[in-house]
C-alpha cells in the first residue's frame, strides 16, 4: 500500500469513527447546523435575486452592469481566497502538528506536499464556495438559464477557486525563506506595508481622488470603464466570468473554451509543487522549523545576547488582577502566533481598504440612499463576523493541552468564558467602530442614521462576540492548533451560521421602521428598533455565555 492510500484509510477510518460516536444530541445539532445553513444559502439568493433584478431594471446599461458585477465578483474572489491560501497554507504545511506527524512516518515529502495542499485549499475556500454558488444561482434564474448552467457554473466555480488556492500556495512556497528569517515586529512592518501597497494602488486605479463627486453618474461610469479594463485575455477572472456569462445565455462551446483555458492554467502548477515537494519541501520544513537556518534575532539570543525581562513584577500583576492577567496572556499569545497576526492584518487592511472606497460615493437621494446605507451597515457587520468566526471562536480551544493550567485559576469556568469575551470585545468593537465611522462619514449619513448605525455596529458586536467565545466554549478542540480547521468544525460551522443569521435579523430590526414608514420615520420608531436589537442581542449574549460557561464547568481537567 502507498503512503497516500495509508493516509486516505487513516482519514476515512477517523470520518467513519465520528460518525459512528454520533449521539442523538449530536445529530439534533447537526440538524440544526444543516437548517441553518439552508436558511443563510436562502438569505443570500434572495438578496442577491433582487440586487441582480434591481440593477437589471436600469435604463440603456442595466444588463450590461450585471455582466460586470459578475466579473467584479470573480476579481474579489480571487484576491482574497489568495490572501487567505498564503496565510493557511503556510500554517498547514510548515507549522501545523500533523504536519510534523507525518514526518516522522517514511511518508515522501512530496506525498506530505499534496495531503496538505488539498487540506489548506479546502480550509481557505469551503465558506466562499457555500456563499458565491447562490449569487450565480440567482444569476441564473434572473437569465432564465437551463439546467446546464447550474452544472458549468457549478464546475467553473470549482476550477476558478483551485487556481486561486494554487496561486495563494505558489506564493507561500516562494516567501517562506523570507518569513522565517524575519521577527514578528518586522514581519507585522512588511505584511502591513505590503497591503497598504495593495489597497493604495486598488484606490488609485479608480482615480477617486480626482472626481469633483458633482455628477452621480460619472462615478459609475468611471468605475465601469476602469472594471472593463480588467477584461483582458490573460485575466483569470476573466475566464470564469466568461463562462459564466456564455453559460447563461446557451453558448457551451463559449463555455468549455473559457473553461478549458481556466483549467489548462490551473494544471500548471502540478508538475510545479511535485517538483518543489521532492527537491526543496523537506529542506524548507527543517528551516522553518528551526533546523539549519535563524533569524538575526534568534542568531543574537543564541550567541548570549542579553534578553529584556518581560515578566511583570509581583505588584503590576496583583494591580492588574486576573482579568487583565489573563487578557495580557491571549495579547501576547495571538502576537507571538505569525498565522493569526498576518491574518489580523488583512481584516484590518480589507477594512481600510473599504472605508476608504466610500469616499468619493455621491450622495443617492431618496429611496435609494436608504438602501445604499442599510448595505453599508450589512457589509461592516459581515465583515465582523468573518472577523470573530476566524479569531474569536479557536480561542478556547488554542489552549490546547494545556488548558488544565487555566482551568485551575481561582477564577471560575464562566469568568474565563467573561475575559475571552472583553478580550474579543475590545479588538471587534474597536475595528467595527472606526470602519462604522469611517464609512458613513464618506456616505455623508444624516445624523439620525448616523448614530442609528454606530449603535447598531456596538449591538452586532457584543452580539457576534459572545456568540463566537460562547460556541467556541461549548465546542472547543483542544487536540487542534491548527486555528483554520478548529474554524471549519461543526462548532465553527455553527457559529458562522448563527453569525450570519444575527446580522441578518440585527439589520432587519434596525429597517423595520424604513420599511413600514418610508426614509423619515418619526424618532419614536427609530428608538423602538434599537430597544428591540438590545433586547435580540442580550438575549443572545445571555445564551451564549450560559452555553458556554456550563459546557466548560462540566468538563474535567
Amino acid at each position: 500500500m502507498t503512503p497516500l492510500c495509508s493516509i486516505a484509510r487513516m482519514r476515512a477510518a477517523s470520518l467513519w469513527n465520528r460518525v459512528r460516536s454520533v449521539k442523538a444530541d449530536s445529530v439534533a445539532k447537526v440538524g440544526v447546523v444543516v437548517f441553518g445553513l439552508g436558511t443563510v444559502l436562502g438569505i443570500s439568493f434572495w438578496v442577491s435575486f433582487a440586487s441582480f433584478r434591481f440593477i437589471e431594471e436600469l435604463p440603456a446599461f442595466g444588463t450590461a452592469l450585471n455582466a460586470k458585477v459578475i466579473s467584479l465578483l470573480f476579481l474579489t474572489l480571487l484576491v482574497l481566497v489568495v490572501l487567505s491560501t498564503i496565510i493557511v497554507t503556510y500554517t498547514t504545511i510548515f507549522l501545523a502538528r500533523e504536519t510534523d506527524f507525518l514526518f516522522q512516518h517514511p511518508i515522501p515529502p512530496r506525498t506530505i506536499l499534496g495531503v496538505k495542499l488539498a487540506e489548506a485549499i479546502a480550509f481557505s475556500s469551503w465558506a466562499t464556495l457555500v456563499l458565491c454558488l447562490p449569487v450565480l444561482v440567482a444569476y441564473g434564474c434572473l437569465r432564465r438559464a437551463g439546467t446546464a448552467y447550474y452544472l458549468e457554473t457549478a464546475a467553473v466555480l470549482g476550477v476558478f477557486l483551485l487556481f486561486a488556492g494554487f496561486l495563494g500556495t505558489a506564493i507561500a512556497m516562494a516567501i517562506a525563506p523570507i518569513v522565517r528569517l524575519l521577527s514578528g515586529r518586522q514581519l507585522l512592518v512588511a505584511s502591513g506595508a505590503v497591503l497598504g501597497g495593495l489597497g493604495f494602488l486598488f484606490l488609485r486605479s479608480f482615480n477617486f481622488w480626482d472626481m469633483d463627486g458633482e455628477n452621480d453618474l460619472l462615478i459609475l461610469d468611471r468605475f465601469m470603464s476602469q472594471i472593463s479594463t480588467m477584461h483582458s485575455p490573460y485575466f483569470p477572472g476573466q475566464w470564469a466570468a466568461g463562462a459564466v456569462l456564455a453559460a447563461a445565455s446557451g453558448s457551451h462551446a463559449e463555455v468549455a473554451f473559457q473553461g478549458g483555458t481556466l483549467l489548462a492554467n490551473t494544471l500548471v502548477f502540478l508538475p510545479l509543487f511535485s517538483w518543489y515537494g521532492a527537491r526543496w519541501y523537506g529542506r524548507q520544513w527543517i528551516a522553518v522549523r528551526g533546523g539549519r537556518s535563524r533569524g538575526p534575532a534568534r542568531a543574537r539570543r543564541a550567541a548570549g545576547a542579553p534578553r529584556r525581562n518581560l515578566r511583570p513584577a509581583p505588584s503590576d500583576a496583583r494591580a492588574r488582577g486576573p482579568l487583565g492577567a489573563m487578557v495580557l496572556k491571549d495579547i501576547l499569545v495571538f502576537v507571538r502566533d505569525p498565522s493569526q497576526l498576518s491574518q489580523s492584518i488583512l481584516f484590518i487592511l480589507l477594512m481600510v481598504v473599504y472605508s476608504l472606497s466610500l469616499m468619493r460615493i455621491p450622495e443617492f437621494p431618496g429611496k435609494l440612499q436608504v438602501v445604499i446605507y442599510f448595505a453599508n451597515l450589512i457589509a461592516v457587520c459581515t465583515i465582523l463576523s468573518s472577523f470573530t468566526s476566524r479569531f474569536l471562536f479557536p480561542l478556547v480551544s488554542l489552549e490546547g493541552k494545556a488548558f488544565w493550567i487555566v482551568g485551575l485559576a481561582p477564577v471560575s469556568r464562566g469568568y474565563l468564558v467573561l475575559q475571552k469575551a472583553a478580550f474579543g470585545l475590545g479588538v471587534s468593537g474597536t475595528l467595527g467602530l472606526l470602519t462604522i465611522i469611517a464609512s458613513n462619514a464618506s456616505l455623508g449619513s444624516p445624523p439620525a442614521q448616523f448614530a442609528g448605525a454606530v449603535y447598531a455596529t456596538i449591538l452586532a458586536g457584543v452580539c457576534l462576540t459572545f456568540l463566537a467565545t460562547g460556541l467556541g466554549a461549548a465546542y472547543p478542540v483542544f487536540d487542534e492548533d491548527n486555528p483554520a480547521r478548529i474554524a471549519v468544525g461543526m462548532g465553527g460551522t455553527l457559529n458562522f451560521i448563527s453569525s450570519a443569521l444575527a446580522v441578518a435579523v440585527l439589520a432587519g430590526i434596525e429597517a423595520l421602521p424604513y420599511v413600514l414608514l418610508g426614509q423619515e420615520p418619526p424618532l419614536p420608531w427609530l428608538l423602538a428598533s434599537h430597544a428591540g436589537a438590545t433586547a435580540f442581542t442580550a438575549g443572545v449574549a445571555l445564551v451564549s455565555f450560559r452555553l458556554g460557561a456550563s459546557s466548560l464547568r462540566r468538563r474535567d481537567f
